[in-house]
């Protein structure tokens, strides 16, 4: 963990360099940065993944398996949040269609990486916006889709109890170590960056308070392992992972109040040049009520 203040900017960052609305403050200039910045990794994923790619397949064996006329097995990646959802919805589809499903389970931003360095996958069910946005900016990945929303809570250890009411004074006490990821890095970074901007709004200077002694996660030790290990004291986590980090490890739940509430959405997207068979899956997904009652089952939100 590595401590120092990351949230400078104001605004959250935005996928494919897109510009936030303006204002009439001095603070756009670091969001600019921040979100050059970004657009920077978004373009070297893109060439890592053009670099990395393997080769297409020929137009006749594009959906199917090289010696025989069975279809090639769909390969769905996805967060393991969503794991029992998205088993359901694949064990439904084989049933149905005789098609085989290949899943493949992990952190967002660890099968982003994966996926921009040629591993095969033509579907991606991902946590977040912004993972997902840099497969899209690079041109061979379809714009990511909402199709689901969980709430924001607050993980902490056992010695710090919080209700939903008291959820900003305590990220606001000086003797609670908070941690957060990069944004850009996580698709928490972003949801903690937006919910910072709205404590702004409910007291002022709670941005500048809080982010000045955050502790930054790393890829070798994430929030819930720095929790585990005493390093920090609360994270901002979503509803659905935070149930499972917290039957794990001990750990306390506490949901934030709406008011500071900002949500993290699951998104979906498909290779361009993906199987047609995957394509018209994936769409089904977008839409389906099977799709929909799957994540209502989990306790999402669905649009």
């Amino acid at each position: 963990m590595r401590q120092r203040p990351p949230f400078t900017p104001r605004q959250a960052p935005r996928g494919c360099g897109q510009a936030g609305p303006s204002g009439g403050a001095v603070r756009p200039n670091p969001g600019r940065l921040a979100a050059a910045a970004l657009l920077l990794l978004a373009l070297s994923a893109c060439w890592s993944s053009r670099e990395n790619a393997a080769p297409a397949a020929p137009a006749s064996e594009a959906g199917h398996t090289a010696f025989n006329d069975k279809p090639a097995p769909i390969r769905l990646w996805a967060d393991r949040a969503l794991r029992a959802a998205v088993q359901a919805l694949a064990d439904r589809h084989e049933a149905r269609t005789g098609q085989r499903v290949t899943l493949v389970w992990g952190d967002t931003a660890d099968l982003r990486q994966r996926i921009s360095q040629g591993q095969p996958a033509d579907i991606f069910v991902a946590a977040g916006l912004s993972q997902p946005q840099q497969l899209a900016c690079c041109g061979q990945w379809q714009p990511p889709a909402r199709i689901a929303q969980d709430r924001l809570c607050l993980l902490t250890v056992p010695r710090l109890h919080v209700a939903p009411a008291t959820a900003l004074g305590a990220l606001l006490r000086a003797d609670v170590r908070v941690g957060a990821y990069q944004p850009g890095e996580h698709p928490l970074g972003e949801a903690f960056w937006q919910l910072m901007d709205r404590a702004d709004q409910l007291q002022s200077g709670a941005h500048a308070a809080i982010t000045a002694k955050v502790i930054l996660a790393t890829d070798s030790q994430p929030l819930q392992q720095a929790l585990l290990q005493g390093r920090i004291d609360a994270a901002v986590q979503g509803c659905l992972p935070a149930q499972a980090d917290a039957a794990a490890g001990n750990l306390h739940v506490t949901p934030l109040p709406a008011a500071l509430d900002t949500g993290l959405p699951y998104t979906l997207t498909w290779r361009l040049d993906a199987p047609p068979a995957a394509r018209d899956w994936a769409q089904t997904l977008l839409a389906a009520p099977q799709a929909r009652a799957q994540w209502r089952a989990l306790g999402l939100q669905t649009p």
